[in-house]
């Protein structure tokens, strides 16, 4: 019996030396945010690229909503990018361009590790939602109408994150755009654009009321072949950028697999080649331009980025691709 007690006395002892010690350590709250990080405002506010957007987050009182604790994660168009369809803007009811703005936020923060091709991201202007067109190095956006890229990631901000991005993206339903104000307002079609500049024939089709589908080759593709255009005469370049446009609109999920689409270089025509999962677009030399941007929606018609210039058979035209 005195054994049993010296043990109970034993552990009674020990476990009461072990609750006189130092108290372990305690849960408490999550560290403050760095000091020098500011909220998504005054990010932007701080940004002097962005001061077109700034201004317009106060008119559409969307201010307080970005101060809020979120997190957001904020696709910021420059003022070069709300420059260039300012003619759009300046026509916009302060509800569309409201939704406008909305259209660039997503509730959440994603990085831009976060974001995968194909990934659909929702924004505060319901039921309409952006597209990961690219990521890894180059991150680009697709809109309901429009692409941007991303110029500068991951801006970290108390509430969320920013990336800067080089266009304004318009939401279906709202600021609707020509193929011709559509291609302004990329800017990795400029190179495009300048080549209608000069063709006022074409250029006048593609701001008109018809309805058209445009094969659009970007800056890159027309670098790749820009000793050949170079050399090109008037007449030879209108063929070639005529090659590139449909009369009629066909959405990406019209373009079937063997397909041939006739085009305004008359007697010429295009072939699909669709797998499912990608979209190119054959020449009559059956060199290949893939589709790495679909369905940009227009007032008269559709675009399709494309990655190649489509060169018609011409026995004047030779073209290493």
């Amino acid at each position: 019996m005195k054994t049993f007690v010296t043990v109970v006395a034993a552990v009674f002892v020990a476990v009461h030396l072990s609750g006189c010690g130092p108290p372990g350590p305690t849960p408490g709250p999550s560290p403050p945010p760095p000091a020098d990080l500011m909220n998504i405002v005054a990010t932007a506010q701080a940004n002097p690229d962005l001061s077109t957007l700034v201004t317009l987050l106060g008119k559409q009182d969307l201010v307080s909503v970005l101060e809020g604790p979120g997190p957001f994660t904020v696709f910021a168009p420059t003022d070069e990018a709300f420059e260039a369809i300012k003619t759009v803007t300046d026509e916009l009811t302060d509800a569309e361009l409201k939704n406008i703005l909305k259209y660039h936020v997503h509730s959440g923060k994603s990085e831009s590790s976060d974001l995968s091709v194909g990934d659909i991201l929702d924004t505060l202007f319901a039921n309409h939602g952006l597209t990961v067109a690219s990521s890894g190095e180059t991150v680009t956006i697709a809109g309901q109408k429009g692409v941007a890229t991303v110029t500068a990631a991951n801006v970290e901000c108390t509430n969320g994150v920013v990336h800067i991005v080089s266009a304004v993206l318009i939401p279906t339903g709202v600021g609707v755009m020509t193929i011709v104000e559509t291609a302004q307002a990329t800017p990795n079609l400029s190179s495009l654009v300048t080549q209608l500049s000069g063709q006022a024939d074409l250029f006048a089709i593609l701001t008109g009321t018809g309805m058209f589908t445009v094969f659009a080759p970007t800056d890159d593709a027309f670098t790749a072949v820009e000793t050949t255009v170079d050399t090109l005469s008037p007449e030879q370049l209108t063929d070639v950028l005529d090659y590139h446009v449909h009369t009629g609109k066909k959405d990406s999920s019209e373009l079937t697999d063997g397909l041939s689409v006739d085009t305004l270089f008359a007697s010429h025509d295009l072939t699909v080649a669709n797998s499912g999962s990608i979209v190119t677009i054959e020449d009559e030399s059956s060199n290949s331009a893939r589709v790495t941007v679909a369905d940009v929606e227009c007032a008269n018609g559709v675009v399709h980025i494309v990655d190649h210039v489509l060169i018609p058979t011409l026995a004047e035209i030779f073209i290493q691709t």
